[in-house]
Parts: C-alpha cells; structure tokens; sequence
C-alpha cells in the first residue's frame, strides 16, 4: 500500500479484483525465497548415492527420469539438480520442472543470472563448470538451462497430478522448506496429491523442518541422517500392521512401520551402500536403558559425553522422539543452542503436537530471535491449553497440561514484556 501511495484496504481490494501485477507483488512478499545452489549439500548426496541409482535400475531403457523441484523459488534448486544429473552422465536422461507461486521468483529463474550470494556454502566448485559471467553475475549456461521447465503453480490450490505442466507420473519431487509454512489441513491435502504425482517406485524429498506426511498417504517412509524420504510403492500390506516374517501385528498408524515382508523393501535393503546410509522408518522398542545411561552420564557431569551417546542414539534409533528430547536438552546444557534447535526440531519432524518440543525450541531461539521464541511458546501453550489440564504432558512426567500452561504462559507475559520495552526504547 506505501509502494503504490494507497491508504485504504478498501481500495487496495478494489484493485486486487483488477490488477493481476499488483497481486504478483503482494505474493512475492508474501512468500519466503531464501535459497542456493546445493542447498543442504548433504541432501543432494541422498539423490545422488541411493534415490538416482535404484530409478536407474527400475526404469525401462530409453525413458526420461522426471523430476519436479516444488517451490523451486528463483531456480537455484532446479539448476542444482541438473548439475547433479551431469554429474552423474544422466544430463540427457532427466526432465526438471520447477515452479513456484511467485511469478518474479520465476523470472528470476529463468533469466539464470545470479550474484555470489547464491554460490555460498560452498557450491562454487560444482557450479563454475556451468556459470559463464555476464557482466556483475553470473549466467548459468544455455546447456544447462534448456534442460528445465519454469511454470507458476500453487500448491495447495492448483489441481494435481497436472500432465499438461509436466506434473504426473514423477520419479522424484523435491519439496524443501515449503510446508512449513502451510496450515495442516492443506499439507494433508498436498501429502494426496505429490503421492498421486508419483509413478511407482517414485520419491518425495522434504526439507529437515517439513511436518511429517506419513499419516496422510501410504508413503513407504525411510530415513537418513541428510533427512527424511518418502516412496511410493505398489506392494504394501495393510496399513497400521507391522510385519515380521509370516506375523502380522497391529501398530498405530500414525507411526511409520517396518514392512520386513515387502518385496520391493526388500531390494532396497540390499541396495550398496543403502544399509549404511538409508534405512525404513521403524518402532523404537528398548529406547529405556539407552535412556538412562545417557542421563547417569548426564548427572555424572559428563556433558560431553552424555552428548556424544545422545548423537549416536538418534542415529540408531531416528523415530524415537524421546531420544532427541534427550539429546537437545543435553546440547542446551552446553550452550550449544542452534544444535539442540536442530535436534528438537527432529522430534517436530515425528510429532509436532508435542509441547515440550515447541517450548524447547522457543527457549534456544531466545537469545537470537524473541520475536521466533514468542511464536515457538505461544504454539506450546496453544497445544497445552487445548487439552485436560490433569492431561501428563508427554516427555514432561510431572508436569499436566494445566500446569505446564501456567509455566509457558508466564514465559510469554515476561517476553512480551521485554518485546515492549525494546520497543519503546526504540
């Protein structure tokens, strides 16, 4: 309303109705497009070493790998993806598409000229091969761009699968750090749709902080250390029941299971070097004495090495929201709080009903962003007071949801508080 001198929403709805310009402006400020080349590099080792090889494999001679980089913002992650593809002799062999809901995002991308901003992280080895300077930047090269096709498309509202737009019968869709931002009944919603989007056998990969989608299409779910993948495929037992040889037995189905008697699982397991680095999402049983040999070690005033056993227990035990509870309390210990923001966040990846791990993550984001840490407590009071207040609050024994509502409730007064009078200091 500054930019265009208007001082009355009225109006500014009046020309929403007739100036499609101005409401590609609103979207563009809207959206958040914080991206980069080999963004998460060790993601794009994950599509490398296991997702690329096993498509390979099951695809018929002579049939293109289609990709779609969802939400690909100004293009870097689809350019990413095409390098990877020529890295691996697949240049030819693959079809991008990328799209985005902000149509400058999507100019951007098109016209393939970028600043040094965008080669951080250190992408810039794998990226010059392909970069020709063009004046103050650098323009990612004919070859390479006429390998991808830029569309706008709006998750959530557009219609999927889509084979007009290149969007059906997918080998891979990558859909980083888009989610996040989306209210739960239009992720169920968007879970239906990329799994219909896939062919079978085809993958989905999410960003480390996405929600999970496990509990809204029958996902195969396998996790790595780079984060969490998600498969279609047409040999699945029953939903909710964990098998073990020829014995089925009931589990919830809101946790991801074992499917020891799936077939196609079964050619995935003895994948190389696929043991080491992917395995299915499954229970965790026994997580007790792992549990309190970590925190003997803690009371110990071992920190340090409580830490490490943390680390090397979520690593054997990824699903176990516990175990990462444990970890970023012992990470918050020592003061290293962006690591225990990371390892809680893992515990949202799981469950993002769990109060504990909104209130936690607030209390690592204080001394950064209050603004960040206000939302993260008011999102843990939100789900506390909507329980019985006598209600055990998960990973919190001896605290009830009455009671950890009153304690979360006093920690947002105080930093409203402080917000305010930063504020009029101001």
């Amino acid at each position: 309303m500054e930019r265009h001198r208007m001082d009355d929403p009225a109006l500014l709805l009046e020309c929403l109705e007739f100036d499609p310009t101005l409401a590609g402006e609103i979207v563009s400020g809207m959206t958040i497009g914080e991206t980069y080349f080999f963004r998460d590099p060790g993601q794009f080792d994950l599509i490398r070493d296991e997702v690329l090889p096993e498509l390979q494999r099951a695809r018929p001679a002579g049939l293109p790998l289609k990709i779609w980089s969802a939400g690909c913002s100004t293009g870097e992650e689809a350019y990413s993806l095409a390098v990877l593809a020529e890295e691996m002799g697949l240049g030819d062999k693959v079809q991008i598409t990328g799209t985005d809901v902000s149509g400058s995002a999507l100019r951007k991308a098109a016209a393939a000229r970028y600043g040094r901003h965008s080669l951080r992280g250190g992408a810039s080895n794998r990226m010059s091969p392909y970069l020709v300077p063009c004046g103050e930047q650098l323009r990612v090269s004919e070859h390479l761009r006429s390998r991808i096709r830029f569309g706008n498309f709006c998750l959530g509202r557009d219609e999927l699968p889509s084979p007009a737009q290149g969007l059906a019968d997918l080998d891979l869709i990558v859909c980083r750090n888009v989610l996040i931002y989306l209210m739960p009944d239009m992720v169920e919603r968007i879970a239906r749709q990329f799994y219909q989007c896939l062919g079978t056998g085809g993958w989905l990969l999410l960003g480390p902080s996405d929600p999970p989608l496990w509990e809204y299409a029958p996902f195969t779910t396998f996790t790595a250390r780079a984060g969490v993948l998600y498969r279609r495929n047409p040999v699945m037992p029953e939903p909710g029941t964990l098998v073990r040889g020829n014995t089925s037995v009931r589990s919830k189905p809101s946790i991801p299971t074992l499917y020891d008697g799936c077939p196609a699982l079964e050619r995935i397991r003895d994948m190389e070097p696929v043991g080491s680095r992917l395995k299915e999402a499954s229970l965790t049983p026994g997580e007790g004495p792992i549990v309190r040999r970590i925190l003997s070690t803690l009371h110990g005033g071992a920190t340090d090495v409580a830490a490490a056993l943390a680390a090397e227990a979520t690593g054997k035990h990824p699903l176990s929201a516990r175990l990462h509870h444990l970890h970023g309390l012992v990470l918050m210990a020592l003061g290293q709080y962006e690591n225990a923001a990371a390892a809680l966040r893992q515990i949202l990846y799981l469950n993002r009903s769990l109060p504990v791990a909104h209130f936690l993550l607030g209390k690592c984001c204080l001394p950064n962003d209050r603004k960040v840490a206000l939302r993260a407590f008011e999102t843990a009071h939100a789900l506390c007071a909507g329980r019985p207040p006598d209600e055990r609050v998960e990973l919190m024994e001896g605290f009830s949801a009455g009671q950890f509502a009153a304690h979360i409730g006093r920690e947002i007064a105080a930093l409203k508080r402080s917000l305010q009078d930063g504020a009029d200091a101001g």
